[in-house]
């Protein structure tokens, strides 16, 4: 069907082996070389819900594969409380693992967006970095107490 224009109406009679088992009429609906949907004007015996059925499994199957799609560009980041969601830089929106679109983290309730998460990461390091100088300075003075106690034992040794 996808050959044809928009509207174009076909018959298809169902056989099985010499014997008549059902016919149906659609209507295409879809630009030329699209398929968007096929409209059953009339259906009977096997014919009927036969393409309805198949539409539905083709529809589904286009539905996996998009999410599909929207799930392996999707990019995660933690939300301030640390709970990670999934961003997809395409669509500009945020998203759950099935695809639907999700306006505040499901932890804390706050609602996403990329400046409040950049803001949270940027206090992050800061704090990241503050308390790795807090440790460094640590080491140093256990490195200094080290060395005085040696210098110590030293004095006392001779």
């Amino acid at each position: 069907m996808t050959p044809f224009p928009d509207g174009t109406l076909f018959t298809i009679e169902a056989n099985y082996r010499e014997d008549l088992i059902g016919t149906g009429r659609y209507r295409k609906q879809g630009l030329f070389d699209q398929l968007v949907s096929v409209e059953t004007l009339e259906a009977s015996g096997a014919m009927m819900g036969l393409l309805e059925t198949a539409l539905a499994r083709r529809e589904a199957k286009q539905r996996e594969t998009l999410q599909a799609e929207q799930l392996s560009r999707c990019v995660i980041l933690p939300c301030r409380c640390g709970h990670e969601v999934s961003y997809d830089p395409q669509e500009q929106i945020f998203v759950t693992l099935l695809g639907g679109v999700i306006i505040t983290c499901d932890a804390c309730r706050t609602v996403l967006s990329l400046q409040a998460i950049e803001q949270s990461l940027q206090r992050r390091i800061l704090a990241l970095q503050a308390e790795l100088r807090q440790q460094q300075d640590h080491l140093a003075l256990v490195g200094e107490l080290q060395r005085s106690m040696a210098g110590a034992k030293e004095g006392v040794k001779r």
